[in-house]
């Protein structure tokens, strides 16, 4: 069955235009599905122009390579798990493995810090739902900036901190004191005010003595930095 399976992609995938072929293996990079804006962010440049991705989305729904949801408050498209790791291998044959998974961490950064203030917001039911739709997303964004690059890692793990807090995802807030103990040395205000958010949720969480000593790190680093 896995063959017979295996045989109909490759069959669905030859008879993709070039530039369908290149759409859909970059788009493997998603985990959890994705918007149009995220596919225009994450999948554009100069082979691919942000303006022709909706045009080609469409072209691979109609051939049942990428499925898509309109129930929700925004489209969202995805691939059955099959499709995504045959396309997947694609991507990483092809050489544009790691420029692909960059450019979707760049995407999730931005998503995350335009997010983290609106939490704060009257918006903030709209900005949790929206995070919680590209959790898998966020999850995949964050375990490869912990091996590509800490001071993304350290970025992303503290714009979500709230996120996370709120919403209850006690396992996942271990993300930001990963990425402090990543980033222990650096001495910018990125950092200092990662320590802060680090304190205030280990406060939250009984983590009272780790709590102090991030407050701590934060009040040295923050003077010296005249932050």
């Amino acid at each position: 069955r896995q063959q017979t399976l295996r045989a109909l992609i490759d069959w669905s995938y030859d008879l993709l235009a070039e530039n369908e072929k290149l759409l859909l293996r970059r788009l493997a990079v998603f985990t959890g599905g994705w918007t149009l804006e995220l596919a225009e962010q994450v999948c554009s440049d100069k082979k691919i122009d942000s303006v022709e991705v909706l045009d080609m989305l469409g072209k691979l729904v109609d051939k049942s390579l990428v499925s898509v949801n309109e129930d929700g408050a925004e489209t969202r498209y995805r691939m059955l798990e099959t499709v995504r790791q045959y396309a997947r291998e694609k991507l990483f044959e092809s050489g544009e493995g790691e420029k692909a998974r960059d450019q979707h961490l760049q995407a999730f950064i931005e998503l995350a810090e335009k997010a983290e203030p609106e939490i704060r917001s009257s918006h903030q039911l709209i900005w949790l739902d929206r995070l919680d739709e590209e959790i898998d997303n966020l999850r995949a964004a964050l375990e490869w900036s912990q091996e590509r690059d800490t001071e993304s890692f350290l970025r992303l793990a503290s714009a979500l901190w709230r996120f996370w807090s709120v919403r209850g995802y006690i396992a996942d807030l271990e993300w930001l004191p990963n990425a402090l103990t990543a980033t222990e040395g650096l001495q910018t205000v990125l950092r200092a005010r990662a320590l802060g958010r680090a304190s205030y949720v280990a406060s939250n969480h009984a983590g009272f003595q780790r709590g102090r000593i991030w407050a701590k790190e934060a009040e040295i680093l923050s003077r010296a930095l005249d932050d």
